[in-house]
């Protein structure tokens, strides 16, 4: 049975609104503010130095630090704050509900579970064996996640020059995640010349334009495929995610606007995409399908590339195995904080309970064994030779 320390504090999370203001209407959710708060006060009474870092009006992050103040290893624990919206949710987002040892709420699984089981394990006495060690760690609480990793840029600049071992914590079923495709959306824009839908072979039809470099892109995500399949992401992918274009069916479209979403695989990199796509643009353009057009990256975050074989993967595996259980070790298609942290830091991994097929769902939830036993994996991490029958804040 999972422990009631750990999963009330679990309770206390989820029963905080966090939604990304661009998901809701009501300021009562809206905002990490509270949560903010409520990590902070956690922290602090560990002992942390505690930093608020406002990246927007009322939507902090907050930079805790304990340990040496000259340390050999800097360790970086990162937490995002924000949730998801909770439109048609089958529960009441944030009235905690267990139910057949599982925890139900809006963040659940996204990712105030991971938060909960990373908060537990810092106990003080962890803390201090931390700092005896020449150690330091920084547990980074980011605002902003859900919609474009903001949170997670703007804190790089309180952050060293140089971390030794970060973990991006996040429902990864307790895997060890050490790499992740990077993600890269780009905006295209079509101009073409309108024209009176009687007579449309005057005009140049902008959504023609999109039409063909869509079926061009088809082509193109089948021939980066072959050149860069990963043997643990697989190959380069491709979503066609908005389209803007019209006036009125009577109307030969002069504009037109597409919005893509690249998942990038090492080696490939997304200014070498964004090279591809103005090659393609420009022999649409030289042939007369469209009169010009506007491309640009609009969001980036480069691929995670940690060594399945680095000392962090290999760490965190023992500490899994002493807790009771062996775990995968992967990569996924998904991207997170992970991709901003891992040019500062010598190793880099994605951890936690829980499970992404729940992140946004309808009906959120975490299994409280496994946030147990991932708790105790962190705890054994952290500080191992500690007594993993020591519960926080001892």
């Amino acid at each position: 049975m999972s422990d009631s320390v750990l999963t009330d504090l679990l309770s206390d999370l989820v029963s905080i609104p966090s939604v990304s203001p661009s998901q809701t209407a009501d300021p009562v959710f809206g905002g990490e503010e509270r949560i903010a708060a409520f990590f902070s006060d956690y922290l602090e009474r560990l002992g942390f130095e505690i930093s608020l870092q406002y990246v927007e009006p009322g939507r902090p992050n907050v930079i805790a630090r304990f340990g040496s103040e000259n340390p050999d290893v800097i360790w970086l624990l990162e937490s995002h704050l924000d949730t998801v919206g909770v439109e048609g949710m089958k529960h009441p987002p944030f009235t905690p509900e267990i139910r057949d040892g599982k925890l139900y709420a809006r963040g659940a699984a996204d990712c105030k579970g991971a938060m909960a089981a990373a908060l537990y394990a810092l106990s003080r006495t962890n803390l201090e064996e931390m700092k005896r060690r020449r150690e330091a760690v920084y547990y980074v609480g980011a605002m902003g996640e859900e919609t474009g990793n903001n949170g997670a840029r703007a804190v790089l600049e309180r952050l060293p020059e140089r971390l030794t071992k970060t973990i991006v914590l996040e429902p990864t079923e307790s895997a060890i995640v050490h790499t992740h495709k990077g993600i890269s959306w780009f905006r295209v824009d079509f101009v073409g010349r309108s024209a009176h839908g009687s007579n449309p072979d005057v005009g140049v039809n902008a959504i023609y334009a999109a039409m063909r470099f869509v079926n061009e892109l088809k082509a193109y995500v089948v021939e980066t495929g072959n050149r860069f399949e990963h043997p643990s992401l697989g190959k380069p992918t491709m979503n066609l995610g908005v389209i803007h274009a019209g006036i009125a069916p009577n109307v030969v479209p002069p504009k037109c606007r597409v919005e893509l979403d690249w998942r990038v695989v090492p080696p490939q990199n997304s200014s070498e995409v964004l090279v591809d796509l103005r090659k393609i643009l420009e022999g649409m353009k030289a042939e007369g399908v469209c009169l010009d057009y506007a491309v640009e990256l609009t969001q980036n975050n480069e691929p995670l590339v940690t060594s399945r074989d680095s000392e962090l993967v290999q760490q965190m595996s023992a500490a899994c195995q002493a807790s009771g259980f062996a775990p995968e070790i992967t990569g996924v298609g998904w991207c997170c904080d992970a991709s901003v942290f891992c040019g500062r830091s010598d190793e880099t991994i994605v951890f936690g309970p829980g499970s992404i097929k729940q992140a946004h769902a309808s009906e959120e939830f975490i299994d409280l064994n496994e946030l147990e036993a991932a708790s105790n994996a962190l705890m054994h991490l952290l500080h191992q030779g500690v007594s993993m029958s020591q519960g926080p804040n001892n």
